[in-house]
């Protein structure tokens, strides 16, 4: 979602929320992360993520609800690591 999201110039909205003067120019930008983050998770993450107000709320929300992923990738690749 990084990549997704930093192509189209929305990354910093997501991870601390919207900083430009502009309110106008804020809503759009986030209202464009929303719509990308919904259209790349699942039906079941769609769900919990459906009604927040702002993108940053969203990815909070899929932080949450996936927090521990990041150490099981650290200790998966160990294990093939010890493997090899």
């Amino acid at each position: 979602m990084e990549a997704i999201l930093g192509y189209q110039e929305l990354w910093e909205v997501v991870k601390e929320g919207a900083k430009e003067k502009d309110e106008a120019a804020n809503k759009k930008k986030d209202c464009k992360a929303r719509c990308l983050l919904h259209q790349c998770v699942d039906l079941v993450n769609f769900e919990k993520i459906a009604k927040a107000k702002t993108a940053k709320e969203c990815w909070v929300i899929l932080q949450r609800a996936h927090g521990g992923a990041e150490k099981n990738q650290e200790s998966k690749a160990a294990m093939y690591k010890k493997a090899v």
